[in-house]
Order: structure tokens, then sequence, then C-alpha cells
């Protein structure tokens, strides 16, 4: 009688849980997002939940400085809020189909009216999320327009 001395491989280290949820970069590898919002608590939070889950991303304070991170960053999305200084989120929207029409953009606000969405829709946004942001909703939406 042979003795089976088949030892089973140990998986790689890539694929250990060490009970941390591990980003999927397979299908989002080399994604940029650029994120557009004033308030440096949701500004940030959107990054680190993006960066986590696997995308490039850059940030901005306002829409002047998302305008010129766009040209700079060359981004696969963009997310921007509504009511910033300086330039606002139409104004972002408007500058990016205008040099790079194909570019997805989703909006975000704290601003309720129906009026401010269906302008911004009247403009191709991708997506509109109301704030408080919900993450599960914004990554879902993320993963419908990328």
């Amino acid at each position: 009688m042979a003795l089976d001395l088949h030892i089973p491989k140990q998986e790689s280290r890539s694929k250990i849980d060490h009970g941390r949820k591990r980003p999927n970069t397979k299908m989002k590898e080399m994604k940029r997002i650029l994120v557009v919002e004033d308030d440096p608590i949701t500004r940030d939070g959107v990054a680190e939940v993006l960066q986590e889950e696997g995308y490039e991303v850059a940030v901005a304070a306002d829409g002047q400085e998302g305008i010129a991170q766009f040209s700079a960053f060359h981004p696969h999305l963009v997310i921007t809020d509504l009511q910033m200084p300086r330039v606002t989120g139409l104004g972002v929207i408007a500058h990016v189909h205008k040099v790079a029409p194909a570019t997805p953009i989703i909006l975000f606000t704290a601003e309720v009216a129906l009026d401010a969405k269906r302008r911004a829709q009247a403009l191709g946004i991708a997506g509109f999320l109301n704030k408080p942001l919900e993450f599960t909703d914004l990554l879902d939406q993320i993963a419908k327009t990328l």
C-alpha cells in the first residue's frame, strides 16, 4: 500500500484574509477617480474609501482646483459636489464635458431641490447622490458607471 504524501499548497499571501476586507483590484485596476468636494471630512472620507477599494484617487477642495486637477490627473471618473466656492459643481461638469465628453461624472449634494438635479442631468451626468453620502450607494454607482 502506497502512502499519500500529497501536501496541500499554502495559499499565497494575497489570498489570506487576516480578517480584513481586501480590495478587488482586478476589475478596478488602474482606474483613476477625481473627487471634488469643499468639505474636508467628506472629501477625505470618500478618498479613503475609494483607495481602500483599489482606485487611484486625486482630490480637489473646490471647483477651480478640480478643473486644474482634471487636466493633470486625467481621471476615468469625476465625483463632484454641487455647491462649492469659486467654481460650482455645474462649472466642473461643463468643463469636463467640454474637454473630455466621454468622462462620466457623479454629482452629490446636500441640496435636495429637484431643480439642481434636473440642471445636472441636463448636462449629462452619470449619477446623482444626496448627502449625507452612503458609501455603499456611492460604490454601487461607481460600479455601474465604470
